[in-house]
């Protein structure tokens, strides 16, 4: 592919509509703080203090959130999710980044 056709392609991106469908998840990143571990009186084991956690989208979370980082215009999911606090939080980073979630089914019960 040319650059001239690949500016082309570019260009127009925002006037795209994608629909993904697929398993949504929810990735979490715990950094954990050794200055503040302390020895387990039940395991003996030393401890492992979180001192903050990062929640980003993954599976097909991740590929939504990359269409919108290129621009594309209408970006709308499709799937199902649990009735939880992460779910909660899925929806608001997709919400956020601008992504369409209307789509997704929330179900309570045997949704994995």
């Amino acid at each position: 592919m040319d650059t001239k056709k690949l500016g082309a392609i570019i260009d127009q991106i925002s006037k795209v509509k994608i629909a993904v469908v697929g398993d949504f998840c929810l990735d979490a990143y715990w950094f954990i703080d050794e200055s503040k571990s302390e020895i387990s009186v039940e395991t003996g084991n030393a401890t492992q203090p979180i001192k903050q956690q990062k929640y980003s989208l993954g599976g097909a979370g991740n590929v939504t959130n990359n269409l919108t980082a290129m621009g594309v215009g209408d970006v709308r999911v499709f799937g199902v999710i649990g009735d939880d606090p992460f779910a909660s939080a899925m929806v608001g980073l997709m919400q956020k980044a601008g992504i369409t979630t209307n789509n997704l089914l929330i179900q309570n019960d045997n949704w994995s």
